[in-house]
């Protein structure tokens, strides 16, 4: 199960775990034990309670399906769960239950159609889900599951594209006309499909993220953009920009300091009166040019 889960389908395993009061609670993992919960939301927090009654926290479209899958394989309907796990991607069912707990359930997951007992590991017993048996005994290969597939416009498996866990890429022959791109994934506006380059336009396949596949073959790639990411970028740009004009030396101007007014100061004797009762008169300024020329000593005298 590990190895189908690491590799280029990228099957899920269902694990349903019994506790010793014989609640029930279940949860998708992926490669060797990585639950989807850490890893896509849309399949967060799925609970199941009792044999009966089965309740789920997110109740999104992909949630209502699980919630039924399990409900039928735990309950003993008799129904076959083949064509929900397919979608979900499921290739493998564990079972966990304690050792108070009977074996009541493995016995009922054991008459469900379409899983087969592989046998007892170290993560509990462990059932495959293989597809219907065709009338020369061999297993349908339209009826394969996979992470990505194409999908005929009967709704059978044509081929599986390789994935990782969230992008995807792969040759695509030559077909029919209503083949479409099909991923165990809920419709999400984020997701992206190219057909050797061209944008592949998004279809509506119940709860699942489909796109409309033409005639022609190519080389398909899958991605997924985040609706925050054109925000991220933009602000991450804007950052880049205000930290490169902030590492510009800016030339600073000489600042030249000036008295009050704009104008040098000037000796008193020099400045105008400001009124001509002020103004000096002739003998005064006889006297104030005398003292100008009057020669400067040292301040001692000759004895």
């Amino acid at each position: 199960a590990a190895d189908r889960g690491t590799g280029p389908e990228q099957t899920r395993t269902l694990v349903i775990t019994v506790d010793d009061e014989d609640n029930v609670a279940a949860s998708l993992v992926r490669g060797s034990g990585t639950t989807l919960d850490a890893l896509n939301p849309l399949f967060a927090a799925r609970v199941l309670q009792g044999m009966d009654e089965v309740t789920v926290r997110e109740d999104s479209a992909s949630a209502r399906v699980l919630r039924t899958t399990v409900a039928v394989i735990v309950g003993s309907t008799g129904a076959d769960p083949r064509a929900s796990l397919r979608d979900l991607g499921v290739g493998f069912v564990v079972l966990e239950q304690s050792e108070a707990a009977g074996d009541f359930l493995s016995g009922r997951i054991d008459a469900v159609p379409g899983l087969t007992a592989v046998g007892d590991t170290d993560s509990g017993q462990l059932w495959r889900v293989v597809p219907e048996t065709l009338d020369d005994g061999t297993e349908d290969q339209g009826d394969r599951t996979a992470r990505v597939r194409v999908v005929d416009a009967e709704g059978q498996t044509e081929t599986v594209i390789p994935s990782g866990a969230i992008a995807a890429q792969g040759a695509v022959s030559a077909g029919e006309d209503g083949r479409s791109l099909v991923l165990a994934e809920e419709a999400d506006s984020g997701w992206r499909a190219t057909l050797d380059g061209r944008q592949l336009d998004p279809v509506s396949v119940g709860w699942q993220q489909a796109f409309d596949l033409p005639a022609e073959g190519g080389t398909v790639d899958i991605s997924y953009v985040s609706p925050y990411q054109p925000w991220a970028e933009a602000v991450q740009a804007l950052v880049l920009v205000l930290t490169v004009l902030l590492a510009i030396p800016i030339p600073t101007r000489p600042q030249f300091v000036r008295p009050h007014g704009g104008r040098r100061p000037q000796p008193a004797s020099r400045r105008r009166p400001r009124y001509e009762s002020d103004r000096p008169s002739a003998d005064d300024r006889e006297t104030i040019d005398d003292d100008d020329h009057q020669p400067v000593t040292s301040g001692r005298s000759s004895m």
